[in-house]
């Protein structure tokens, strides 16, 4: 019986690992439950791999995961997700930054009843300008896009309990947002202070080149967050905009032909109203066939809308 899964994305980790693996044994060993250690290879090409296999060999606890091909770090978190046993799941990166004896902090919270426990980075050991500046930025969207109430948004030392972690599937580049995903859906989330370490080895893969993608990625987060499940009232609301102000338009170019004989074949205006009342209906068509795409995903998967806590003053129905 595995009670604690710690999930290691890894790419190009190799000198980061076997300095960071050995110190996380000798942390879990010590806090007494029953583990394993999940490492997700991204397409290593430095020999991570081949040093997971050499740890695994004299560590019982230790799983290596080998992707095909590299696919982000959220691909790789995913990857780590569905391949635990653990009641409790342990996030933190390969470069060993995020600290292995703040994992018994972080489960400790997490026993108070919380489903996810995110860790807030004291002291950041990061150059200013190249990864804090971004980091604040970033972290600032997100509270602003999301409602989200966590301060520290990447950090990846994080502990989540398993039943929710399995109703969240992450694509794309949403590790960046999995504290405000998880919010948003209704998880009780918190953050405690960890400490951060300097890079000892290997190269960051995060700057300001990330800023586009992030932007693109909290537009997705906000939709997600606010009309997965009602489509039409983001499309339909666009739509009806539209049309209405299309409509005005057209009836404002009408009007003056018939009452100042003014001519509307060569107006601008009347082109203009007449683009914005096709867009109104497409975007209204838009809306209709995302909610009827929505409502039959739920009935075919068995997915409903809605997540349940807990249920009490009743015994659940038996299976028929």
């Amino acid at each position: 019986m595995t009670d604690i899964s710690v999930v290691i994305p890894a790419k190009d980790e190799r000198e980061g690992l076997s300095a960071l693996l050995p110190e996380l044994r000798a942390v879990m060993d010590r806090h007494g439950e029953p583990y394993e250690v999940i490492v997700v290879d991204d397409g290593s090409r430095d020999g991570t791999f081949e040093q997971i296999e050499a740890l695994a060999d004299e560590w019982p606890q230790l799983v290596g995961v080998r992707l095909r091909k590299s696919m982000g770090q959220t691909g790789a978190l995913q990857a780590g997700f569905d391949h635990s046993r653990g009641g409790v799941v342990v996030t933190l990166d390969g470069d060993g930054q995020n600290d292995p004896a703040d994992i018994p902090k972080l489960l400790d919270k997490l026993r108070e009843g919380f489903d996810l426990v995110s860790g807030r980075r004291e002291a950041r050991q990061d150059p200013a300008f190249s990864k804090r500046l971004p980091s604040a930025v970033a972290n600032r969207l997100v509270r602003l896009c999301s409602g989200s109430t966590l301060t520290d948004q990447g950090c990846a030392l994080k502990a989540y309990r398993a039943e929710f972690l399995k109703e969240l599937r992450i694509h794309g580049e949403q590790h960046r947002f999995i504290g405000a995903l998880a919010e948003g859906l209704g998880a009780s989330v918190t953050e405690i202070p960890v400490h951060h370490r300097p890079r000892a080895s290997g190269r960051s893969h995060y700057g300001w080149g990330r800023v586009p993608k992030v932007l693109l990625d909290l537009l997705f987060l906000r939709y997600i967050l606010s009309y997965a499940n009602r489509p039409l009232h983001l499309f339909g609301g666009a739509g009806l905009l539209s049309f209405a102000v299309g409509f005005v338009a057209c009836g404002w170019v009408s009007f003056e032909k018939l009452a100042f004989k003014q001519p509307a074949a060569d107006r601008p205006l009347l082109l203009l109203g007449v683009m914005l009342v096709l867009m109104g209906v497409i975007l209204v068509t838009l809306g209709i066939v995302a909610e009827l795409l929505v409502r039959g995903q739920h009935e075919m998967t068995g997915n409903p809308a809605y997540r349940v806590q807990r249920v009490v003053g009743r015994p659940q129905r038996e299976s028929r």
